[in-house]
């Protein structure tokens, strides 16, 4: 993580995760009713940083079953979920 890279280089449009967003929030990510771009495999790049960045403070390994990666993406999810909710745009750029 010592360059810069997209969204796309982590996760691209047909990941697991872009695809799990788009299946629980399909009017979220729908294009052609989108007031702004909220590309859902965007959200990886982001999700990853804030779980490395967790376990580096934690100093935990770089696992998913680190408790501090699992809050990470807990977080992720939660916000989401509640953006949603609320009829709002969350990007995943912060």
């Amino acid at each position: 993580m010592a360059h810069d890279y997209y969204g796309q280089a982590v996760e691209h449009s047909g990941g697991g995760l872009a695809e799990a967003l788009s299946a629980a929030l399909p009017e979220r990510f729908d294009r052609r009713r989108a007031k702004s771009v909220d590309l859902p495999w965007g959200f990886a790049r982001a999700l990853l940083e804030a779980a490395v960045a967790a376990a580096t403070l934690a100093d935990e390994p770089y696992d998913v079953d680190s408790p501090s990666v699992q809050r990470a993406i807990d977080e992720l999810i939660a916000t989401v979920q509640r953006a949603h909710a609320v009829g709002h745009r969350v990007s995943p750029m912060g």
